[in-house]
């Protein structure tokens, strides 16, 4: 058996392993009765082993991915960066907040200031996790190894993807809000794609993406409880007086 298969071997396994951490800790996420219980425990710790041993494979998958024909492939990922960009997501989150309150449907418009509020501490949260970890970036030319924490010098801000977490954390929200069977396939599904648009664009390595779709994903979490214990909280950005110059951020508890 060559090095090759078993490597694949691993990372297989790892995968096999990791089904039964997740669905654990998506059956228990409703018997939990904080904003942080024993599922997220149990997929925190799940996610990182799995990232953990991925990034033993960082620098292989860079090299499999950049060595095949690009064309299309880049063409798609780069369409499937704008659906992970910030803005698109806080945009899409203040469309559903304006389509809820347009059409005088509550739930509709909690779940776009859900996903806005999602959003916004996923970013935070990567943002914090960037500058305190200093990855290099893949297309540096330098090793999945090279770190410089606390700085923001450079390419030094791969882990976690902000582009992966961003689209995590609106699946997380739409998955839990939507009525239709279909919508956390398609959800989910979506930021899968925005994670691996990421690696093809070689804007990150693997281990990135696994990062940032644990984040997402919880900022998701915390915010929908959070709404659940505290149905009355608001919080929102609109326009200064009658001619809307300039902007403030409201909140009501």
């Amino acid at each position: 058996m060559t090095l090759g298969w078993w490597r694949r071997g691993l990372v297989g396994l790892v995968l096999v392993l990791a089904v039964p951490w997740v669905a654990a800790a998506e059956q228990g996420r409703f018997e939990d009765e904080g904003y942080w219980g024993r599922s997220e425990t149990v997929l925190t710790l799940g996610v990182l082993s799995a990232a953990g041993i991925f990034s033993l494979f960082d620098e292989e998958v860079r090299r499999e991915v950049q060595r095949r024909d690009r064309g299309t492939l880049d063409s798609l990922a780069n369409g499937l960066d704008v659906f992970g960009h910030p803005a698109t997501g806080l945009g899409l989150s203040a469309a559903l907040w304006g389509a809820g309150i347009w059409r005088e449907n509550p739930d509709l418009a909690e779940t776009g200031q859900m996903a806005f509020e999602a959003v916004l501490v996923g970013q935070a949260a990567t943002a914090a996790l960037k500058y305190g970890v200093g990855r290099k970036r893949p297309d540096s030319r330098e090793d999945a190894w090279s770190f410089k924490p606390f700085s923001f010098a450079g390419d030094h801000d791969s882990l976690p993807s902000g582009h992966t977490a961003n689209a995590f954390a609106l699946a997380g929200v739409l998955s839990r809000r939507g009525t239709q069977p279909w919508v956390p396939w398609a959800a989910y599904g979506m930021a899968s794609l925005v994670g691996a648009a990421r690696i093809q664009s070689d804007d990150h390595w693997l281990s990135d993406v696994v990062v940032g779709a644990l984040v997402g994903e919880l900022a998701a979490r915390m915010v929908v409880r959070f709404h659940e214990r505290n149905p009355d909280f608001f919080f929102g950005v609109g326009p200064v007086g009658y001619e809307g110059v300039g902007f403030r951020l409201a909140w009501s508890w």
